[in-house]
This record gives C-alpha cells, structure tokens and sequence, in this order.
C-alpha cells in the first residue's frame, strides 16, 4: 500500500466566511463462539510556519464567523510529515535506530522545554493522577529534556521504504497559549472521549512516546475540539493540522519499521528475546498513536481515509499471540487501548457501504467476568460487540452473495438471543467511579436495541419494519429517560445513528433529531455534525444509511459514528 501526505501549510486557512449553524436551528450543514473461526478465519484475509502562533479571541461571541467547511485534514489528504524524535522514555535501551534523539524542535532554547514540560506536567498530574511506578519514569522524563532535536522529517513512500526530507517547524505556542490548550484537553476534552471514569490512553502515550510526540497529540486534539466548540476560529483548526500530521508522519514511519522487522522475523526466525521486546514496545506506541489518529478524525468530521489502513495495522498487531499475551493481557491500562480501538474498528464496519469485516477479534472486546471491557471502558457489554460483530460478518456474507439460506435463521435466532439477554451481562454491584446499576443497564439495553435493529434490517424479513417499529419506540422509551450528560450516553453515539436510520413517523423522527443535537451541544464534535446531516438525507430522500455514505464518502474514506 503506497501512502502519500501532503504538508499542510499555514495558506491552507478555513474559509472564514461560511458560518456552520446551530445544530437547534434544524438547518442542515452545507459471534457466537461457535462461530468465532469463521469470523476469525475472513477477518485474517482481510487482514507561514516562522511566525509566532497566537490564539486570538479564544471565546468568541455568537456573532463571530465560524468556518464550517475547513480544509480538509490528514484524514483525506494524507499526510507523510513525521518528526524523528525519540519514542521512548530509554530509547536506547528499547529500540535500536541512528536518528537525533534531542528534542523541542520549535523552541530556541533548553529553558522553553523545561518550561513547556513543567506546563504539561501541572495538567497531567491535577486530571490524570499517574500511578507511583508512572511518577517515576515522569520525573525520569523530565530530567531527560533538555537539549533540541534535528529538524527532520521522514516521508513513507511504500511499507518498506523511507525518504528523509527537511521538516517546517510546528508553530510555536506560548506558556498561556499551552496552558489553554492541555487545560482543555484534560479538564473538558478528555471526559467525553470515553465513558471510563479515569480514561488510562494519555498517561500511556506520556510513559511510551516521546515527550514532543504525547505533547503534540493533546494539543492537536485539544485545537480541534475547541474549534469545534467555537472557542477559537481558523488559527486553532491550522495548528491541530499541524500537529496531527506530525504525530501521524511518526506513526507511519513506525509502522513501516516495525512490519520490517516482523516479516525479518517470519522469514527468517531469528528474532532474538530482545528484540521481540522491543518490537512489542514499538508495537505499542503504534497502538497510542492510532488511537490518537482516531480521535481526531472523529474531531474533526468524523471521516477518515486512513482509519480502515490503520485499523488493519491494529488487527495485525494484535493477532499476534506474543504480543497480546505478554504485552495486553498482562496490564489492564495497556489492554483498555486494544478494547478502545475494538470499539472504533467494529462500529466503523457495521456502517461501512462495502460491508467489510471487522480487524478485531471477538475475545478483544473483554466480557463482564473480565477486569476490563468495552462495557468498563464505554457502557456497552463485550457480549453484545461479540453479537455486533457476528452481525457484521452476516451483513459482509450477504454483500458478498454468499449467505447460507439453510443456516441464517438459525444464526439469526443465536444473536437475537445473546441480545435480549443484555441484562446478564451487567453485573449488579457497581465498582468505583461506576455509574448505577439501573444506568448501565439501560445502557447496554440501548446498544443491544441498536444492533437488533441492524440485524433485522441486514436479513430483510417480510415483517421487518414493523419489528423495527417496536425497537426503535422502546429505544426512545429507554434512552429518553437518561442523562444526557452522562458518560454512557455520550458515547452512545451509533446507537442514536442506527436507530434514527430507522425512523418512520415524525414522532420517532422528532424523539431523534432532539438526541442528535443534544449529543452535539454536549459533546461538540464533528462526527455528531455529520451524523445529523447523513440522518436527515435518509429521512428526505428515502435512501438508506448505506446508499447515502456510498455518495457522500469519497472511495477509501470511512465514516465514524463513535
């Protein structure tokens, strides 16, 4: 697969005269077990920039104009600009490589990156609270910065093959500038990225990355949601650019390293102990890494043309017994990242136009007998992602015209099951930080609902729309009557999309349309934006989900609803 990015410059400015409307104006913007080795067995086949950058009217006044249609980011035009920085706290010691290790190339002095590190260190430690083994290589990492790094950039011209070329330096931030910036990625951003009380992916991606790596990841997430949230204009939008295709160019890069070094390794199997460790370790920043590349997108517009390639590199990784064994299963914080990304990867391919298979594999998304799962880490219950996914591979079978008429019902009649049994899969007793036992159930009631009424709609019996009837009228019952500002329920953002895709009356529609923009008031990302737009193309035009995505996304681009 051959990748190409394109720097995005600092001309590359949003159109500040189109204005994006209110989401309440109502003006739309311009497996079973015993079928896991099937599953398994197709998933596998598958398998100007010197300028001094100064945020301007950080809270801008309702009359302001905001650009709704900003230039499109690295999610469409790739972007190849990476930063050979170190990826680790003890490079050295974890990953053999020839490049510069020195740091801050967009600062002129070693103070600023004291300074810079002491600014990131205050956020980190008053919202994320480190464990004493991670205060430890935290106060290592300080010591350690001190010095600049060597602007250079690697552009990943194929998997195999890498082209070293003069990098522009990231736009340079100010103290108060940062400070804005980590505040609002860790004090407002952060809680709605997932529904896990004390989100464990920031502190990985501080203990693994490179300081400049896990800085530029907060900053470019953080720019990106408070352009969203109209809390900064165009300025915001350009330098969350900036800084995701530098974490994203680091990416590729390792990427491409690392599937080196495993086909060196499948060829010729003398991989050593420790260099499997530091494949593992460099295995893992990818994971960081995707899932940063991820969010953005969701950020952003929520569509991605690198989201289905990277979900695959996961897949990959993962599969490999070694590595899940020794590296996931053996730490919950590191695991939660396998399960996070299982999540994005299953729901992306439950709406995907071509009908693909997920990456991940059922086991990945954890059960209610397991210390972590997608149900601690989102609301919904692993069993009924293991329902999602056998749902995904009956939808991939009927696409692909080679369904099995003699057995579908039965496969059918399987999944219903698991999913009218969604309560047996939430435990009653809450644990810390947990929300009540009568929310989560409701939860999972709502996820097991939306799936149902998927899978109703992929197998097209005669009387399926009045069965969808039934299941989209108790889902309103149920989700109507929650928080909408609970954790559970900001993330519950397919399910709102799959049942609004099913809507009939106006009554239903009207019930909808209220939770798509209360989701996008409380949480204020773009995905949320173009759920609502693709909803009411399906409503307007009698298209379905599936129909609609097919014309709005360009070929190779996925949409997440997440």
């Amino acid at each position: 697969m051959r990748l190409s990015f394109e720097i995005v410059s600092g001309s590359s400015t949003p159109d500040t005269q189109s204005t994006k409307s209110s989401p309440n104006t109502g003006i739309k913007r311009g497996v079973s077990k015993d079928g896991n080795s099937e599953s398994k067995r197709l998933r596998k086949e598958h398998a100007s920039h010197e300028n001094k950058f100064v945020f301007e009217n950080v809270k801008q006044s309702e009359s302001s104009s905001f650009p709704h249609e900003a230039p499109t980011p690295s999610s469409t035009s790739n972007n190849n600009n990476n930063n050979n920085n170190a990826w680790f706290e003890d490079l050295e010691t974890l990953f053999t490589s020839t490049v510069d290790f020195r740091n801050i190339p967009n600062h002129n002095n070693a103070q600023s990156s004291v300074t810079n590190l002491i600014n990131l260190e205050s956020h980190y430690e008053e919202f994320v609270d480190p464990s004493p083994e991670d205060q430890d290589q935290w106060e290592t990492k300080k010591k350690s910065l001190s010095t600049e790094s060597t602007p250079m950039t690697t552009i990943a011209t194929t998997n195999t093959q890498l082209q070293e070329v003069t990098q522009d330096p990231l736009p340079a931030l100010s103290h108060e500038e940062e400070n804005i910036l980590l505040k609002h990625f860790f004090k407002k951003l952060l809680p709605l990225l997932d529904g896990h009380p004390s989100s464990p992916w920031p502190d990985l991606a501080l203990k693994y990355c490179d300081f400049n790596v896990a800085r530029s990841c907060f900053i470019s997430l953080a720019c990106m949601h408070m352009y969203e949230c109209r809390e900064g204009g165009a300025e915001f939008y350009e330098t969350g650019i900036r800084h995701i295709n530098s974490t994203m160019g680091h990416l590729i890069s390792y990427i491409n390293e690392t599937i080196s070094k495993m086909k060196l390794d499948y060829d010729s199997h003398k991989m050593t102990k420790e260099e499997v460790s530091k494949t593992h370790s460099s295995s893992f920043v990818i994971l960081v890494l995707i899932n940063v590349g991820i969010l953005f997108s969701v950020l952003e517009k929520g569509k991605s043309g690198l989201a289905r390639y990277f979900f695959q590199v996961f897949g990959t990784i993962c599969q490999d017994n070694g590595f899940y064994e020794e590296v996931l299963m053996s730490n919950d914080k590191k695991r939660s990242l396998c399960v996070a990304l299982s999540w994005y990867d299953t729901v992306a391919a439950i709406v995907s136009p071509d009908c693909r298979l997920p990456c991940s594999m059922p086991e990945w998304y954890g059960t209610a007998n397991e210390s972590i799962s997608t149900a601690k880490i989102m609301g919904c219950p692993g069993e009924v992602f293991i329902a999602m996914s056998e749902v995904c591979l009956i939808r991939h079978e009927k696409h692909q015209g080679n369904l099995d008429s003699s057995s579908y019902i039965q496969r059918y009649t399987d999944i219903k099951d698991k999913l009218i049994h969604y309560r047996d899969y939430v435990p009653f007793a809450s644990e810390s930080g947990e929300e009540s036992y009568v929310n989560r159930m409701k939860c999972a009631c709502c996820w097991a609902l939306a799936v149902l009424v998927t899978l109703n709609r992929v197998m097209d019996f005669p009387d399926y729309k009045e069965m969808n009837c039934k299941i989209v009228n108790e889902f309103i019952s149920t989700y109507g009557t929650m928080n909408s500002k609970s954790p559970l329920v900001t993330q519950m953002v397919w399910p709102v999309y799959a049942i609004a895709c099913e809507c009939r009356t106006e009554e239903e529609k009207t019930a909808l349309l209220i939770y798509m923009e209360t989701l996008y008031e409380t949480a204020q990302m773009g995905t949320l934006y173009s759920m609502k737009e693709v909803v009411l193309n399906v409503w307007e035009r009698g298209l379905t989900s599936e129909e609609y995505l097919t014309e709005w996304l360009d070929d190779g681009i996925d949409y997440l609803p997440v």
